[in-house]
């Protein structure tokens, strides 16, 4: 017998390797699955917040100091905000004052004493009655709670007195 040829495997051996019979060592394990990653889960349809989220959170080119950054949607929207509320257009501040209230960067300190006190910073060659000329004298600002809670608590009333100012 042991004369005998070695005869190639066939068919319906267990060593048999070729059509529809994968070596053993590409073949799967027992007990473990084929596709270990699973199916992917399905595209969701977008929705009108997934596409917001989304589009502010995109990165743009912005030009800051005279560098380039790459800055989310976001970012950027805040930066214009807060650029216009300094250059005192009432709207952005009020917008700008609302959001520090919301995360509790803006708070009101009790005063300590009865004394009503107020500032008006006016540039020092000019009279108040210049100013108001120029500037068109003090304007509104849209409703803001944390302002109107101020005004109450310092003229005791809705709104203080123009002549006081």
């Amino acid at each position: 017998m042991a004369d005998e040829p070695k005869r190639k495997p066939q068919l319906g051996d267990a060593d048999y390797v070729g059509y529809c019979s994968p070596p053993l060592s590409g073949q799967f394990k027992k007990g473990h699955s084929g596709n270990p990653g699973g199916k992917p889960n399905s595209v969701k349809s977008d929705t009108e917040e997934s596409v917001y989220e989304r589009e502010m959170n995109r990165k743009i080119t912005v030009t800051i100091d005279g560098k380039r950054r790459r800055i989310p949607k976001r970012e950027a929207i805040m930066i214009l905000l807060i650029g216009r509320a300094l250059q005192a257009d009432p709207k952005a501040l009020a917008a700008v004052l609302r959001t520090e209230e919301k995360f509790g960067h803006l708070r009101i300190v009790e005063p300590k004493s009865d004394v009503q006190t107020g500032v008006l910073v006016v540039g020092p060659s000019l009279t108040i009655e210049e100013w108001e000329a120029i500037y068109g004298g003090p304007k509104k600002l849209p409703p803001f709670p944390l302002l109107d809670k101020l005004r109450a608590e310092l003229f005791g009333k809705d709104e203080p007195d123009d002549d006081k100012v």
